[in-house]
Order: structure tokens, then C-alpha cells, then sequence
């Protein structure tokens, strides 16, 4: 049987039950995920020297130990871990995006500025 404890508001779903409630969610898995998440040491490099050693939110200055790799698209729903769609940011930039989409004028906006970057220097646009 399952046991369904209530605390100020928040129901909390006993996880050793055999039989959960039909309004308990399953988790999502999205068919099309790409089956490599996480960037490899190459990736990571050449996200890191396209940006300029600098976050791509917020313009902080980066090194290749306190930078970390976001997926523009997220990876949960559908993003590729490819270059085109990894962005070398800052850690905090990273907590506070997590797993959403950008507003469409702040993504183009940070896609202009990278195009922008890569025009004043081509040898890091390969």
C-alpha cells in the first residue's frame, strides 16, 4: 500500500511502495537525446578558446579549471553535444540557466556577440 505523508503543504510519496498513485509523474525520457552528454576534453577546449576565455553569459573571465560547458540547447530536450551548441560559461551562469531555454532575444543577442568575436578573430572560428 502506498503511504502518502503530508508536510506543510508538500506530499511526499513513501519510495519503497509497491503501487504508486496514478497522478505521481513518470519521468520524461526524450527519444531523440543524444547519447553523449557530456563534452569531451576537445570540445571543452575549443568551446573554451572560441569564447575568448570568457563566459558566454556574462563576460567573466575563465580558465579552463573554473569553466564549465553548457549545452545552448538543453541536452534534456534534444540538444546535441556538439560545438555549435555548447557554450563555455562560468559556474554560476551554468546553475542559473540549468536545463531551460533562453529568451530569444537574449539568445540572438549572445549569438551576435559571437559572431561578432569571430570576425575580429577567424584562426578561432574552426
Amino acid at each position: 500500500m502506498t503511504q502518502v505523508f503530508s508536510s506543510f503543504g508538500q506530499l511526499f510519496i513513501d519510495p519503497y511502495a509497491k503501487h504508486k498513485p496514478s497522478w505521481v509523474k513518470r519521468r520524461y525520457r526524450n527519444p531523440y537525446r543524444d547519447p553523449q552528454r557530456y563534452a569531451s576534453f576537445d570540445q571543452r577546449l575549443a568551446a573554451l578558446k572560441r569564447e575568448r576565455h570568457r563566459c558566454f553569459y556574462c563576460n567573466a573571465a575563465l580558465t579552463l579549471e573554473r569553466s564549465r560547458i553548457d549545452h545552448i540547447a538543453p541536452w534534456r530536450f534534444g540538444g546535441r553535444t556538439q560545438l555549435y551548441n555548447l557554450a563555455a560559461c562560468c559556474d554560476s551562469c551554468n546553475g542559473l540557466k540549468r536545463n531551460r531555454f533562453l529568451e530569444p532575444d537574449a539568445l540572438a543577442a549572445l549569438l551576435r556577440n559571437r559572431k561578432r568575436k569571430q570576425a575580429l578573430y577567424p584562426s578561432l572560428s574552426r
